[in-house]
């Protein structure tokens, strides 16, 4: 049976842990439980916006596993008892556990993913959705319990195959920096290499690797896009923030700076850069410093 877990708004601005560190927990304990998790954990950067109360990004994580239907109430127990394990204290933690082939209408549940990146979205709203549409396990687990939004929504955004960037940086085990789109995919596990504007590329094209590449999920595969000269996209690449701030007021040094501790959360290879600091807070306009 395939089911999907999405969590969202675990942490909080001292990052002892991260939403994405927790997912990985889940994943874990469930693999220890015969689950087959092979795709990975995706990324879902939900709406930005002062009337939400989120730590920095609003994203939230989600995995898709395969488990036998016998074990689906200890999946359950085991993903709660995770999240409860590893929050901190002042989170608004989500927790959503779906069953697709049981959902009556995926389109709705979709489409709450895609209005949640750009609407500001009752709690309410949430729990009359997965109510509604059976097949969902929706749970909040402390303070304002804001997280189901978000976690409701990644599930959508994952099930339609179009959304969210894959946690981890690929890159060739020998370091090589010139290779062949065919031998990337085959030892990265990664299905397709796309040009931006979605064309394939040949997998006899040979592709340039900076440093590491960062995959998509793009029409439920895991791929790799690549620009105008066959270099592969890194998280900087995909995320567009206004360049001039990059270019600027990201590479001042700060008195406050403090890096991120998760590294996925990090937007440059430069340590000592605002897009990196543990104090950053995305917005709709670009980000703020919270100190």
């Amino acid at each position: 049976m395939r089911i999907l877990i999405c969590v969202d708004d675990t942490d909080d601005l001292t990052k002892t842990t991260s939403t994405g560190t927790i997912a990985e927990l889940i994943e874990k304990e469930i693999k220890k439980l015969g689950g087959i998790t092979e795709l990975g954990i995706t990324r879902h950067q939900l709406l930005l916006h002062e009337d939400i109360a989120y730590t920095s990004h609003n994203s939230s994580m989600c995995f898709p596993a395969d488990i036998d239907k016998e074990l689906y109430e200890q999946v359950c127990n085991t993903a709660e008892k995770v999240l409860l394990d590893n929050i901190v204290p002042s989170a608004c933690p989500g927790l959503c556990i779906c069953i697709p082939e049981k959902v009556t209408s995926p389109e709705e549940l979709i489409a709450f993913g895609c209005r949640a990146k750009k609407e500001v979205i009752k709690k309410e709203e949430a729990y009359n959705l997965a109510n509604k549409l059976g097949g969902i396990s929706l749970t909040e687990h402390g303070n304002t319990g804001a997280g189901i939004i978000g976690a409701l929504a990644g599930i959508g955004l994952r099930l339609s195959g179009w959304d969210g960037t894959f946690r981890g940086k690929l890159k060739m085990k020998n370091g090589e920096k010139v290779i062949s789109a065919k031998d990337f995919c085959d030892e990265t596990g990664v299905s397709q290499v796309l040009n931006l504007d979605g064309s394939p590329i040949s997998m006899s094209t040979i592709i340039n690797i900076d440093k590491f590449a960062k995959a998509v999920l793009w029409n439920g595969e895991k791929t790799i896009l690549a620009d105008s000269q066959n270099r592969i996209c890194q998280k900087s690449d995909l995320f567009n923030p206004d360049n001039s701030l990059i270019e600027g007021i990201w590479k001042q040094e700060c008195p406050d700076f403090i890096l991120d501790n998760d590294h996925e959360e990090r937007l440059t290879e430069q340590e000592n850069s605002c897009a990196n600091c543990l104090y950053r807070r995305w917005t709709s306009k670009g980000f703020c410093c919270v100190k």
